[in-house]
């Protein structure tokens, strides 16, 4: 089944919007081991796995439906943050706009009544909704304990137990 020209764009965008997640969620897992806490580091080393994983789910969408996947250069993420905080902020924003970008996919595969991708975006827009929420969970904790390095450090503890998901 050809999909259409503007989904196939989209589609391939939203591969690279993929792929720069990860390298996102890869360069904060850097910062956080430099940072000396290594339960966040691990937590966003699984989040940078999931985001490649995403990529995969797209691509390999695209390549059963007999089109060809356009990789595009991605854009690198930033290495710096002012603290935790500040990490975690930049995340829940930067899953919005990824939930943003799948729903503007999802309208158009709508319009253009490619059901298959409806499918498919139906499984993202609730993978985004707990991606949304985990971020969000624990930014509020941080915001919650501030610069409380004892709180801070059972965060990071059992941020350390997260394991890949299926």
């Amino acid at each position: 089944m050809i999909i259409e020209k503007r989904v196939l764009e989209a589609l391939n965008r939203q591969i690279n919007r993929e792929f720069y997640s990860s390298y996102l969620y890869l360069s904060m897992s850097f910062y956080c081991t430099g940072e000396g806490l290594p339960g966040f580091a691990k937590w966003l080393l699984v989040q940078h796995d999931e985001e490649r994983q995403h990529a995969g789910m797209l691509t390999r969408h695209i390549l059963q439906r007999g089109e060809r996947v356009a990789l595009d250069a991605v854009e690198i993420p930033p290495n710096r943050w002012e603290n935790i905080i500040d990490l975690f902020e930049s995340a829940l924003e930067h899953e919005r706009s990824i939930t943003a970008s799948i729903c503007n996919l999802t309208v158009l595969a709508t319009e253009q009544r490619d059901f298959p991708v409806q499918s498919l975006m139906k499984w993202f827009i609730d993978e985004q909704m707990e991606e949304e929420a985990s971020v969000e969970e624990i930014l509020n904790q941080l915001r919650f304990v501030k610069e409380n390095t004892s709180a801070i450090f059972i965060i990071d503890r059992e941020l350390a137990h997260r394991t890949q998901s299926a």
